[in-house]
């Protein structure tokens, strides 16, 4: 990790943590991250939602914090939450992708979502 930049100081850097390259253009931009595929897998999940697309398989970290930013039926819940802050926690690896599949499936069944385990 990098200290900040001082205020007014143009910094592009990016940084490697194993996990992904966090970019940061300037002082005043937002920082972006580009996730590295494969490190966020899990034993697929099916989930079965409304809409056009009506099974989603879910085998990552990244499938799962699509399907609950776009697609779950409502943005409240503490499990909800949970699952939410758990996919922000595997992307800086504080906890292994297992955690947030089980987060997910707590929050499928929290707003009755049914869901199954997928063998590749």
């Amino acid at each position: 990790m990098t200290s900040p930049p001082i205020q007014g100081e143009e910094c592009f850097t990016s940084i490697w943590n194993g996990v992904c390259i966090l970019s940061n253009i300037g002082a005043s931009e937002r920082a972006t991250v580009m996730i590295e595929y494969g490190y966020d897998e899990f034993p697929a999940l099916a989930l079965v939602l409304t809409g056009q697309e009506k099974y989603r398989v879910v085998r990552t970290v990244s499938d799962a914090a699509e399907i609950l930013i776009s697609d779950w039926p409502t943005n409240e819940g503490e499990e909800y939450i949970t699952a939410i802050r758990a996919c922000l926690d595997a992307f800086h690896q504080v906890v292994p992708p297992t955690v947030v599949r089980t987060a997910l499936i707590r929050a499928a069944n929290a707003v009755r979502i049914s869901h199954i385990s997928v063998v590749c």
